[in-house]
């Protein structure tokens, strides 16, 4: 069935597409069974090999163009699912059910595997062959969803892609204010801002906020005299610190050819000693674990900074 893979960009199809094309549901549970396709949702198929390499996000993406094939009324994806088909990063949030929009009175309406909301589909654009709301909409649908630190998550990717702005989500949130999770969009907008480039990042700076540490300055660059040398993922020049999140991700990106995870490690290193010996400031490194330990992640940071807690704004 490699030729019905092919139909669309994002390799999903139908069970009727398939019985068109001369198969039958005994060919259909075999490749089950055999591990050559994948069920993606009731009735829609696809390479069980690219269906497996998928992410949770990237698995309910195609759970989403599914359910847009075959949907007959107008209909966009919204919210979460929205946002991820605009490349948007995500985290924290519920992917088990793909949300849509549609023009008929069906607020808060729940299947299986969808949610659907009332709204207007004119102004969608289309995505590998699916209707998708707006990204400012989509973004901020999203946020309205997520809890204070997932939203920041969203809305940072967001923003790091250029498809929105902060003056956009006020503007969504004036057409849209009665939607369900507005109220929380005051505190995610102050924490939120340009310059995150990875979940990590985002998250770490809501545990600054929620524990009271300064706000430090983003992607901040360090110079010597030839040049810049470095840039730092958080910065308190006012209290001469630098701080990193590394996560495994982010030494993959790193990765030059030829060279191995250690070989990232050290020159790394030797770039931090570098920022250090450039500014005099002082450096502290975070990784995924610190997440879990806010309390003696946010006490690291104080004493690092050698500020007294306050209480977050």
């Amino acid at each position: 069935m490699d030729e019905l893979s092919r139909l669309r960009d994002h390799g999903v199809y139908l069970r009727r597409e398939a019985l068109d094309a001369g198969y039958d549901d005994r060919a259909i549970y075999s490749g089950l069974a055999s591990g050559k396709l994948a069920r993606v949702r009731h009735g829609a198929y696809m390479s069980g090999e690219k269906w497996r390499a998928s992410n949770e996000e990237q698995q309910h993406l195609l759970r989403a163009h599914a359910a847009g094939l075959v949907h007959g009324q107008p209909m966009a994806l919204s919210h979460v699912s929205a946002a991820i088909a605009h490349g948007v990063d995500v985290w924290g949030v519920d992917l088990s059910r793909v949300h849509l929009i549609r023009p008929v009175d069906t607020v808060g309406r729940k299947h299986r595997d969808i949610v659907y909301h009332r709204g207007v589909v004119a102004g969608s654009a289309k995505i590998s062959g699916t209707t998708v709301r707006p990204a400012a909409e989509a973004v901020y649908g999203a946020i309205c969803l997520a809890s204070v630190e997932a939203g920041v998550v969203i809305l940072d990717s967001a923003y790091a892609l250029g498809i929105c702005t902060p003056d956009d989500i006020r503007d969504e949130y004036e057409k849209h204010r009665r939607w369900p999770g507005s109220a929380r969009l005051n505190i995610t907008l102050r924490i939120a801002q340009p310059g995150a480039q990875s979940v990590g990042e985002s998250r770490m700076r809501f545990l600054f906020w929620r524990h009271g540490l300064p706000r430090p300055q983003l992607q901040y660059a360090v110079s010597d005299g030839s040049g810049v040398i470095g840039t730092a993922d958080f910065a308190w020049p006012e209290y001469g610190v630098l701080g990193e999140f590394d996560g495994r991700i982010k030494y993959e990106k790193l990765l030059r050819p030829g060279e191995s995870s250690a070989d990232v490690v050290v020159r790394e290193k030797i770039r931090e000693d570098q920022m250090r010996e450039a500014t005099g400031y002082g450096f502290i490194r975070y990784i995924w674990s610190d997440l879990s330990r806010q309390e003696q992640t946010a006490e690291r940071t104080r004493r690092a900074l050698a500020v007294r807690p306050r209480t977050a704004p």
